[in-house]
């Protein structure tokens, strides 16, 4: 779930460039054998359709969709935003899993520090789900909280701990509080280097093929950050904790292709017509959705 510039993913500039993220598409060796708990979360919303064989079986198409921030002194202290729960779309059913994932994160070199929530379907249980998930270094997401409803908005925070002499992210799913009682799932990552926050949208199935679709539709879209609790940063890790700011955030946009074996990125591809996403009110609010969802 990575970007390209941080092993995955690739950088833009400015604008709406063709990027390679190390999302969720870095990890689908290891996707595959998540081991996070699976709670079925009840009947899917559409049916899941049988996707066809991408290539020789060995790599899939894969797309990225969202807003970046790369500060000038390359320096975060925290990133977050809610995430509003959408059950629209669908998913691939076949023997791998397949997923469509909304997140944010902060990367750095020594790759991605990323939470949020997925539509993914479950080989295991034979059903499609909407989780939480979680991830660190090359994406490899750790699902859990799979029985989410709908309307609600999730409270996801990238912040910084101090671990035993060094700093390190803290990985906080906030529920519906508005960031008073938080959840650490992970402070393993460890800062390195220039980081850059994300806000991204995304499919394992993008490109041409477009067959799994975004969570929200045109009707009503997916909110990563509201008018009340936008999209900010904290500029600093010794900044004070309340010294939130909402910056220019930059269009991001890859797709690209996936070794299914090794989990290596290959070359640039057509991005999904369906696709769709909008940045708002001063840059602090990102919606998503794919135009084929009707409600």
């Amino acid at each position: 779930m990575a970007t390209r510039n941080a092993r995955a993913l690739r950088r833009p500039s400015g604008g709406t460039v063709r990027l390679r993220a190390r999302g969720l598409g870095c990890a689908l060796v290891a996707l595959i054998t998540a081991t996070a708990p699976l709670v079925p979360a009840g009947p899917a919303q559409a049916a899941s359709p049988n996707c066809p064989t991408v290539g020789d079986n060995s790599t899939w198409p894969y797309e990225q969709l969202g807003a970046k921030q790369a500060p000038a002194d390359g320096n975060l202290g925290a990133f977050r935003a809610p995430i509003e729960v959408r059950k629209d779309g669908v998913v691939c059913k076949d023997s791998y899993v397949n997923l469509v994932a909304s997140w944010i994160a902060i990367e750095d070199a020594g790759g991605i520090n990323q939470i949020g929530l997925a539509h993914r379907w479950s080989p295991a249980n034979n059903v499609d789900q909407y989780c939480k998930f979680w991830a660190i270094g090359i994406g490899t997401p750790q699902y859990y909280g799979c029985s989410l409803s709908e309307p609600s908005d999730i409270y996801f925070w990238v912040d910084t701990a101090s671990i035993s002499g060094s700093l390190h992210y803290d990985l906080r799913d906030c529920g519906s509080t508005a960031y008073t009682t938080c959840s650490s799932k992970s402070t393993q990552g460890v800062r390195s280097g220039t980081m850059v926050a994300y806000a991204v949208g995304e499919s394992n199935y993008g490109d041409s093929h477009c067959i799994q679709q975004l969570m929200g539709s045109t009707g009503d879209k997916q909110n990563v950050g509201r008018a009340s609790h936008l999209m900010e940063v904290r500029p600093d890790p010794s900044s004070p904790l309340n010294s939130w700011n909402v910056p220019t955030y930059d269009a991001y946009r890859a797709a690209f292709s996936v070794n299914r074996q090794t989990g290596a990125h290959g070359g640039s591809l057509n991005w999904c017509a369906n696709y769709q996403w909008d940045l708002v009110s001063t840059n602090g609010i990102l919606l998503l959705w794919d135009d084929r969802n009707g409600s």
